[in-house]
């Protein structure tokens, strides 16, 4: 099996476009497909082979700590 690599990018890393990997999805996914606020999203994790191929993809959400999301 080839080389696998592990990434893990926070929100406000990407938004900023600080120096990193990208990563394998835009993150306009959120607010323009699924509709969730990318201020609920805390960071997305993925692992890839040598070759690019996407292994697995986690994302990372924040709880509403506030008792307000209904």
């Amino acid at each position: 099996m080839s080389e696998i690599t592990n990434y893990f990018r926070t929100i406000g890393d990407i938004i900023k476009n600080e120096d990193g990997p990208k990563p394998p999805m835009d993150i306009g996914y959120f607010p323009n497909v699924m509709g969730i606020n990318l201020c609920c999203v805390e960071g997305i994790a993925w692992s890839e082979l040598k070759d690019g191929q996407l292994l697995n993809m986690t994302v990372y959400f924040k709880p509403d700590i506030t008792g307000e999301a209904e």
